[in-house]
């Protein structure tokens, strides 16, 4: 069945400027669509909306429980983050319960995300770090495992070092599509990233979501995983990001994960159901807009009952004097 995918429009005045299409599948426990746009089985690499899942083992080794890792650490084992202070604060106790130095860091060096943020740092004489890049804290969790169970630290970004071999056997098993060799690729920070389809994605944050197609005790991982980024969404992202504005308006409700290129998943708890979407062109506003806009749908949030909803899924485009001239609209 050809299902017409989600149609983005950013206005300017009067006239629509620009045009995104976006691919959409939301998905329930057993693997059934509850709702689609677009084409469904379109294969691309989900990036970093996968971190949820690739931080399962850092709760199913028992690694989080060995270094004492608390809320904060989980979140942002969970994260694609700004780079703040806070952020460095906690990869580094991370890092010093795991008996690690930041050398040891395999994704590469980078500043503070937020330009006021940049600022400071560079001001202070700063050069940029490691342990600043947005993937830090997903980093300092594999090599938690990685020390955990007696494996070399060294290399635990590669596909053949046993901590990501397990990671890609958790991907198989989860969503029903190989991760191995034919479809890997390194993502920005240096890790595997598989190319899957859109409904396989789906599928593994449903499957996690529902529980009744997985051990108690990795349904029991992810909930402890969700529940971390619930409760502290700033470590998972940044102010100003969708996945850290979601949480926070909806604690509970819908955790959202981002990737690059217009990616992006939500779980909802309460409903046993995933959402993955990619945007076409991999611009990222057609996608938080049109997350945002499912979400509020899924959930039967009216217009005004949460306002971040419909600043999220509406937002304005505005020019140098902050004045808006148009917006962004999202059509399901």
């Amino acid at each position: 069945m050809t299902r017409a995918p989600i149609t983005v429009n950013v206005t300017r005045g009067p006239a629509v400027e620009s045009e995104h299409a976006v691919d959409a599948v939301l998905m329930d426990g057993r693997g059934g669509i509850v709702r689609a746009w677009g084409d469904t089985e379109r294969v691309f690499y989900p990036r970093s909306s996968v971190k949820l899942i690739q931080a399962l083992p850092v709760i199913e080794s028992g690694a989080a429980d060995a270094f004492g890792f608390d809320d904060e650490a989980l979140a942002l084992a969970c994260a694609s983050h700004d780079g703040t202070c806070e952020h460095e604060r906690v990869a580094a106790g991370m890092l010093r319960a795991a008996g690690v130095s930041q050398e040891a860091y395999e994704c590469g060096p980078q500043t503070p995300a937020a330009p006021s943020d940049r600022a400071a740092f560079l001001q202070a004489g700063r050069e940029p770090l490691k342990i600043i890049n947005g993937c830090s804290g997903k980093h300092a969790g594999m090599m938690g495992c990685a020390v955990h169970a007696g494996h070399p630290v060294s290399g635990y970004s590669q596909p053949e070092h046993p901590h990501q071999v397990r990671i890609a056997q958790i991907f198989t098993e989860l969503s029903g599509a190989a991760h191995n060799g034919h479809n890997c690729a390194i993502d920005g920070c240096a890790v595997p990233t598989y190319a899957i389809p859109l409904s396989a994605l789906a599928r593994s944050f449903a499957v996690l979501s529902d529980g009744s197609a997985i051990s108690a005790d990795r349904k029991a991982a992810a909930d402890r995983l969700m529940a971390a980024c619930f409760k502290h969404p700033e470590m998972v992202a940044g102010e100003r990001r969708v996945d850290t504005i979601l949480m926070r308006a909806l604690p509970g409700r819908a955790f959202a994960k981002t990737g690059a290129e217009g990616v992006c998943i939500a779980v909802f708890p309460e409903l046993g159901m995933a959402l993955a979407l990619k945007n076409r062109d991999g611009a990222r506003r057609a996608a938080w807009a049109s997350l945002a806009a499912i979400v509020r749908d899924t959930l039967a949030i009216e217009p005004g009952a949460v306002p971040e909803l419909d600043t999220l899924a509406g937002p304005p485009i505005t020019n140098t004097n902050k004045t808006a001239v148009g917006q962004i609209q999202v059509i399901l």
